[in-house]
């Protein structure tokens, strides 16, 4: 007996559903001009573009098939832990053939289009396999449809527009002769007067209660006025009664639009690692792996009381 199983979705999720099947559709019109029968996409950035995953798949193999018949594929190894459920999926390990089984997939015959950024070690064992199709470049296709903005990626932009505002109104702070590049980056870095996390903008008041009040996280005040500033106006706030976020979230005053997050940089000073180790990941990451790790100087430190002959 056969169950259907309805998934309810919220309406953000509908929304982001029906913007890369628009998405979609773009790209397969494209296809459809340049008389494509399939199209090979490698690309993290085009993939995410059409499906809302990101992943750096480094070595492996990684690749969405679009199929003018509409018979897509999403292929990726297994390490990836990728959850979706737009496209059909074929899942490879290391030890599998994937080129074989991606190979399967693909037209025998007619024009296939290839990411521009395809590996060889990838394309020219597919073109083996499949030796009666024509391969040529189709990364206009999707290239064509990315450069169409659409109304979320339109928010985007104006939202980075507005935090590149920012960052140059604060860089002229600290813009002095004989300044380095590099001094210049850091500062930069640390600079994020509004909060921006992980593409996530809180509301200013909420922050200060989830830092302050329930002291959920680690905030970040520029001096000790802005500080005193915050626990006077949350004062005036609660009234001496018991804190609620209520009170937070219905208040529109700016005291604690100076409060911002810890980025990865610091995070990876505060437990002494090594920065480079966090420049694949994005600050949600980076957050999670370094608030839930160790302190290197103080474990070395630990370690060291450990004699020499107990290490062998």
């Amino acid at each position: 007996m056969a169950f259907h199983e309805e998934t309810i979705q919220s309406g953000e999720e509908k929304f982001m559903n029906q913007l890369h099947e628009s998405r979609l559709e773009r790209v397969m019109s494209a296809m459809k001009d340049s008389r494509l029968t399939g199209l090979v996409i490698s690309d993290p950035q085009s993939i995410w573009y059409l499906t809302g995953i990101f992943n750096e798949p480094y070595e492996r193999l990684f690749v969405l098939y679009l199929s003018a018949d509409g018979n897509h594929v999403l292929f990726w190894n297994k390490l990836f832990n990728i959850r979706q459920k737009m496209f059909p999926e074929v899942c490879v390990c290391d030890a599998d053939d994937g080129i074989r089984l991606l190979a399967e997939k693909t037209a025998k015959t007619g024009r296939v289009g290839i990411d521009k950024s395809w590996a060889a070690r990838f394309l020219i064992p597919l073109m083996k396999r499949n030796s009666q199709a024509e391969y040529v470049l189709g990364s206009a296709c999707v290239d064509a449809a990315r450069a169409c903005k659409d109304s979320v990626e339109q928010v985007f932009m104006r939202e980075a527009s507005i935090i590149n505002d920012e960052c140059m109104q604060f860089a002229t702070g600290f813009i002095r002769e004989k300044i380095t590049e590099k001094t210049k980056a850091r500062c930069l870095t640390q600079m994020d007067s509004h909060g921006y996390f992980n593409g996530c903008n809180w509301h200013a008041p909420s922050r200060y209660y989830r830092e302050h009040i329930q002291g959920l996280t680690t905030m970040i005040y520029p001096n000790r006025e802005s500080y005193e500033k915050c626990v006077l106006t949350a004062n005036k706030l609660l009234q001496g009664k018991k804190p609620k976020k209520d009170y937070f979230e219905e208040y529109n005053g700016a005291e604690f639009d100076c409060l911002r997050y810890l980025n990865k940089i610091e995070r990876a000073r505060l437990q002494t690692v090594d920065e480079k180790y966090v420049d694949c990941l994005n600050e949600q990451d980076a957050s999670d792996l370094l608030g839930d790790g160790w302190t290197v100087d103080i474990i070395a430190h630990i370690l060291s009381f450990i004699p020499e002959e107990d290490c062998e």
